[in-house]
């Protein structure tokens, strides 16, 4: 399969779990979301309503010229492929926002792939308008990571969040020689190589991320998550990834919302057992007189 054909795959599958229902003369638009019930809810009591689900996704070929799985110069061809294909996926939903007459993305599930020839990027999140006010979107509607309550709670502090950035790094972790290995057998020790490796990755991979909310024009990244490790299959080599919502100031006067309690109403099964608490069950101690 050529990277081509999976990248159609992927774009065909993503349409066909987000095509609409058919439209009725004199019935409105079918709403499309991807979000809980009581996110809905609490969605629609702010003002705000989901209108459809968008995606985006790319997958991005690398050159390999070696024998082996994972060559010394593979680490680098990698980095730029995923930090091309993370980019190339926003871009797409940002072109589906647009499609789909919505101001933004939020809840935006992210999806990465990486094997020896490819890499992959599937983006899917919940399009949203104001319910009330101009249904006009934005020349560049914003997409994000974050949930309904974080969303709406970012608003109130006079904050908006104007795209998903991302960075990523691979780097190659040596191992340590045969001779190193036995002496340090029986030892609790620091693996140098591994640790420096993962600090690498990680301080150019938020070099990209930073470079990229700049690009947004940004003030901050929140919702950072963050993914580190060995691929699967090149074990010697490490991954750190990030992703967040980069955001920026909409209110020069600094507000901060009001705490508000939630409780959580469908519990699968009470933390607290009533009967505990009145001592049942328990032998009760005697005190000597």
């Amino acid at each position: 399969m050529t990277q081509e054909d999976l990248l159609q795959q992927m774009l065909a599958a993503q349409k066909a779990s987000t095509k609409r229902l058919p439209k009725r003369e004199g019935e409105s638009i079918s709403q499309l979301s991807g979000l809980s019930t009581n996110e809905n809810l609490f969605l629609a009591a702010s003002g705000w309503e989901p209108l459809d689900i968008c995606w985006g996704a790319a997958v991005f070929g690398m050159r390999q010229d070696t024998v082996s799985t994972w060559g010394p110069l593979q680490d680098d061809r990698a980095s730029e492929a995923l930090t091309a294909a993370m980019a190339t996926a926003v871009e797409r939903l940002e072109a589906q926002c647009g499609k789909s007459d919505v101001h933004g993305v939020i809840g935006t599930k992210v999806t990465t792939e990486i094997q020896p020839r490819y890499v992959a990027v599937s983006l899917v999140g919940t399009g949203v308008r104001p319910m009330h006010g101009s249904n006009t979107p934005s020349p560049r509607p914003f997409t994000s990571n974050l949930s309904p309550r974080e969303f709406v709670l970012l608003r109130e502090a006079g904050w908006q969040p104007v795209g998903l950035v991302s960075g990523c790094r691979f780097i190659r972790a040596y191992r340590r020689g045969p001779t190193q290995a036995v002496a340090q057998k029986a030892q609790n020790v620091e693996l140098e190589n591994p640790t420096w490796a993962l600090a690498q990755a990680r301080s150019e991979a938020m070099v990209i991320l930073a470079e990229r909310a700049r690009g947004f024009g940004a003030q901050g990244v929140i919702q950072l998550s963050l993914k580190s490790g060995p691929v699967a299959f090149a074990t010697h080599v490490l991954s750190f990834v990030a992703w967040g919502t980069a955001i920026a100031r909409t209110d020069s006067k600094a507000v901060y919302p009001a705490p508000r309690t939630a409780i959580e109403l469908n519990d699968a099964e009470p933390d607290i057992d009533p009967a505990s608490l009145a001592g049942r069950g328990r032998a009760r101690r005697v005190t000597p007189t």
